[in-house]
């Protein structure tokens, strides 16, 4: 536990970090594109898991301790109907594209550019929460804490110089 405090706090300070620094390098516009793009890809995530992630907590222990000594596939059936779920997001929100554009092109017209950028983004969100509660009904809780506290926020950080550095920009 003093590992993942450790963790826990050098995210949150990177975190910080990472958040002042990067109104000072976007525009308030592109600043508020990731913002919204976290925002909406978190929702979709949560919505395409299809409560897997609440079945992984709940039913793990009985499959782990499955006294007929089968193999453990919960986490093949969770990814497998995360995919689902991702399937059905991707089919909606190219059924329905014309909505979200007249939605947020007065507000939000980086956000219609960018639009497809959900796709992969809610696709990591979704993959990387059911893994992270398998790693949790393992309990394997730094390696995920250190993963979503810190990693994160140092990948971040790695794009943050790179765009301060003009190694990568917004409009290519």
């Amino acid at each position: 536990s003093i590992h993942s405090s450790v963790y826990i706090y050098m995210g949150f300070a990177l975190g910080a970090f990472n958040f002042w620094l990067l109104p000072k390098i976007l525009t308030t516009d592109e600043f508020g594109l990731i913002r919204i793009l976290i925002s909406v890809c978190t929702l979709l995530a949560g919505l395409c898991s299809l409560g897997t992630q609440q079945v992984i907590t709940r039913f793990f222990p009985y499959y782990s301790n499955d006294p007929r000594g089968r193999r453990n596939d919960l986490l093949g059936w969770a990814v497998t109907i995360g995919m689902a779920g991702f399937l059905l997001l991707i089919l909606f929100t190219l059924l329905f594209k014309d909505l979200f554009v007249r939605k947020f092109q007065g507000n939000s017209p980086l956000f219609v550019d960018y639009f497809y950028l959900i796709y992969p983004f809610t696709l990591f969100i979704l993959l990387f929460g059911i893994y992270e509660r398998i790693a949790w009904s393992t309990q394997v809780t730094v390696l995920s804490n250190f993963l979503r506290e810190t990693g994160v926020r140092l990948f971040t950080l790695l794009i943050v110089i790179a765009l301060r550095a003009r190694w990568i920009n917004f409009r290519s």
